[in-house]
Parts: C-alpha cells; structure tokens; sequence
C-alpha cells in the first residue's frame, strides 16, 4: 500500500476516531468537575512518561528492523512485561508521597488505577509493531476508535452517571487501553501466516536478539521521554503551581485541542510516515522527496485547524463544554496555535528514526524540555493560567523552528527547498484565517449564536478558500497537490464535464 493510500486511510478512520473523542469529551466535561479532570490529568501525564520508559522503544526497533524473528518478538514480550509490572509497582508505592507533594487529595487512588494503562500500553508494542510490518495501518487505527468509543467513551461516561468522581474517568482510559490491546491482538491472530514474515534467529542466538531490540533502549527511550515530557510535563507544571482546579481547566483545554491535532496527525506520522521513510532510508534522493512532501502536506492540514481553534474558541468552549469553562478559552487559543506546530517536531522525530540518528533527537528534545520547563514555571507563578499558555505558545515556536532545523541536517536538504514546501500551506491558511475572522466577527454582532457561529463560519471559509484554490491553483497547492486535485476530479461521476474543465485548467498535462 502506496504513503498516500494508507495516509488517506488514516485520516479516515482517524476522522471516526475524532467524532468518537469530541462526543466523549462533551458528555464527560457536563457530568464532571474542573478538579476531577485535573487529578486525572496530573496522574496520566505522570504515567504517559513512565509508559515510555517501560517500553524501552522495542516497538520502533521492531518496526525499523529489516527483518526480525520469532525470537525478537518473545523477548520483546518478555522484556516489556517485566518494565511494565516495575513500573507500574513503582508508581504505586510512590502515589501516597506525590499525593502530599502535590497536595492532591485522592491523587494516590486515582494513580493507582491510571498506572493499570502503563502494563497495558507496553504490552500493544509488539502487536502493533507487528501489524504494522504486515502493512495492518486500518487495524492498528480502528483499536483506537473501538478504545475510545467502548472503553473511554461507553465505560467512562456510565460509570460517571452512576458515580461522578475522578475515577470514573481513570477507569475509563483503562478501558481504553485494554479495548485497544484486545483488538490489534484479535487482528493479528486473524491474519493469514506469510512465511517470509519471520526470518531465522541471526548469527549470535539471544545475544544478538537482544542487540537488535536494545539499539534504540538508550537515546530511542530518552528521546521519546523528552518529547512526551514536551506534551505532558506542563500538566504536572500547572498542577503544581495552581493546583487541580486551575489544571482541569488546562487540561480540557489540552485535550480539545490536542485532540484534533494528534487524531489526524500523530497516527499518519508514527504508523506511516515512519515506517515508510525506514523503508527507504537507502534512497537520498527519494527520502528527501517524500520529507518535503510530508512537510507540505502536515502543513496544509494541521495549520487552518491551528487557526480554527484560535478563531473560533470563544464558541468552541460553551459548545463542547457548558457553562462554567470560560477560563478555558484564552488556554484553548494559545494551545490551538501551539499544536498546530507540532508537526514540525513530529516529523523531525520520524526522519531521525528512520535514518537511526537518535543521538541529535535527543539533544534537540532535551534542550526544549529544559526550556519548556522553565518557561511554563515562569508563566504560571507570574501570569497564572493565562501565563502558562503564553509559554507554551512561545516554547512550541521555538521547538518548531529547532525541529525544522534539524530535518534540514538529518536530510541534508537545502533549506531553501525544506522552507518552500511551507510556502503555499501558509499562504492557504492566511488566506483562510482573514476569511474565518471576518465571517466569525460578522455572525457574533448580528446573531450571537455559537453553534450558528462555528458552522457557517467554518462552511463559509473552507469554501471560499476552496474556489481559491480552484481559480488559482498554481499559487495556493504545489505540483503534487495539484496533480491528485484534477486526477480526483476527473473520476466526478455526474460531473464529467465540469470536472474535466476544471482538471484541465488545475493541470493541463494531465489530460495527455
């Protein structure tokens, strides 16, 4: 399967994936309290960190390895379920003291059952690993829709109905986890054997084995350590500095705009676009093509849903959330703008895995977790919530930049070639963002409405910018772009005509 079919399956089942995590997120913010998701979020950041120091990146190994055997997966098994028990006893013993560090009461219960999600995660490593070898991107994406709509969605909002409380909803990510495990095993078990899937066990027995699971266990584990910190340490920042209730705020902020972003995004970057520049890590000149595209291409996509959320925040909140969220909505603003550079970063880190360049991963990523560190500290105590999201706006900038930089080197592609791919996408959504503001300020003095708001705005600049497109291909979408674009619209079935006048006047070489 080609990059750009299993990238657009993705985003299908990644779309199904959002409509399922924004439902949840609805329901769950009117049955439970700022504080609630703030313990929550405090515990779950803790534990994302630790996941990723019990999984030892015996996943990436797994996938970037040009052939493993049946040997490599059971020690990876093995290896992982030892890590995770560790992990997870640690976490335990430690909850009563981070309880009264972070003067969190009901911290040490919540972490207790959170941390049941750290044995979980490690233990989908090497089935996931495994179906993505197989090419199973559909399998591996859709145990995230049937995590969140049985597991997250399904147990969390029925036990909060029955029992509101914080636990409800660290029951309800550990209902996740394991729906997501029990199903990428149920689809693996399904799959035909293919007998060049294992190769024999290489010169050298387990010692080797264990070589080629542990090339990425020092920088791999520390690289993924920083840049989870770099998503999750400022939930434990705000928490300490401003307590549960301040945090619960930041946190649904977060996630509402995180969840569009890493929905659409992180599941293309991880599962695709790595695998498939670890495929071709021989190639120079095809690496850098299919970088500069994936740079483009992230841009186009993540950039106008930055600058939807900061527009359209002020209504995006009472929407999704109730009344009682407005301190939500400067946090959902800054966060919209600072995800929507994470793209940057994301692919830097799938360019240096699939080229084994993890020591420049890490210096990158540990030098923007002592500045984002220090920056949401400082933003915190002088500017409170408020101040903290300005940091992360600021860090998330310079990350991009750091990131941007870095894809150059590890590629060796001028830079001139890497910036210019961003050239049209920011064009696009400028072009976008005048459109939505303009619509959105109109729509607020006349009606006021903020369903009415979101809808017709949103309509009316994706479809102003689309005839842009249409009228001024060569300005607004790049080569590639525009030869899908007419390719697409040559298939229209009751539009032949249409379709080919305007396929014609996109790319005209397509016609010969």
């Amino acid at each position: 399967m080609s990059i750009l079919k299993s990238s657009l399956l993705v985003s299908a089942t990644s779309a199904l994936n959002l409509v399922v995590r924004l439902l949840s997120l609805v329901v769950l913010a009117r049955l439970l309290l700022p504080e609630h998701f703030g313990v929550v979020a405090m515990a779950f950041a803790l534990q994302s960190m630790i996941a990723i120091i019990a999984q030892l990146d015996f996943r990436d190994a797994l996938i970037q390895s040009r052939s493993i055997s049946r040997a490599h997966v059971s020690w990876a098994w093995r290896g992982l379920t030892v890590t995770g028990l560790g992990c997870y006893a640690g976490l335990v013993l430690a909850g009563p003291w981070l309880e009264v560090l972070f003067g969190m009461p009901g911290f040490a219960q919540v972490l207790m059952v959170i941390a049941l999600c750290l044995i979980l995660q490690v233990l989908q490593a090497p089935v996931e690993a495994l179906l993505i070898r197989r090419r199973q991107i559909r399998a591996v994406a859709m145990a995230s829709v049937w995590g969140y709509a049985l597991g997250f969605a399904g147990l969390g909002i029925a036990l909060a109905l029955a029992a509101p409380g914080a636990m409800a909803l660290a029951w309800g990510y550990v209902g996740l986890e394991s729906v997501r495990l029990a199903h990428m095993l149920l689809a693996y078990r399904r799959l035909p054997p293919r007998p060049d899937e294992f190769s024999a066990v290489p010169v050298g027995g387990t010692r080797a084995v264990l070589r080629d699971l542990s090339r990425f266990a020092v920088f791999g584990t520390l690289n993924r350590l920083f840049s989870g910190a770099n998503k999750k340490i400022d939930n434990l920042i705000v928490g300490s500095v401003l307590g549960a209730n301040a945090l619960g705020f930041y946190s649904r902020a977060y996630a509402l705009a995180a969840t569009p972003m890493d929905t659409m995004l992180g599941m293309t970057i991880r599962s695709v676009v790595f695998p498939a520049l670890a495929e071709i890590q021989d190639d120079a000149a095809r690496f850098k093509s299919v970088v500069a595209l994936a740079n483009a291409l992230a841009a186009s996509l993540i950039m106008p849903l930055g600058v939807t959320i900061f527009v359209l925040a002020p209504e995006i909140v009472p929407v999704m959330f109730g009344q009682g969220w407005d301190e939500a909505i400067f946090p959902l603003q800054c966060l919209g703008l600072a995800l929507g550079l994470r793209f940057g970063p994301r692919l830097a880190v799938a360019v240096g895995r699939a080229l084994g360049q993890q020591r420049q991963l890490f210096f990158m990523n540990a030098a923007m977790t002592v500045v984002l560190v220090g920056a949401v500290w400082i933003g915190a105590s002088l500017g409170g919530l408020n101040g903290a999201s300005l940091a992360i706006l600021g860090t998330a900038s310079v990350h991009w930049f750091a990131a941007s930089m870095l894809s150059v080197r590890l590629t060796q592609m001028p830079m001139s070639r890497f910036f210019a791919a961003l050239g049209r996408p920011a064009m696009l959504s400028l072009a976008y963002f005048a459109l939505l503001f303009a619509i959105a300020q109109i729509l607020r003095g006349e009606f006021d409405i903020a369903f009415l708001t979101i809808i017709c705005s949103g309509v009316g600049a994706v479809s102003v910018v689309g005839i842009f497109c249409l009228l001024l291909p060569n300005v607004f979408l790049g080569q590639w772009e525009r030869h899908k674009l007419a390719k697409a619209l040559l298939r229209l079935p009751r539009f032949r005509r249409v379709g080919k006048w305007l396929a014609d006047r996109i790319t005209p070489e397509i016609q010969k």
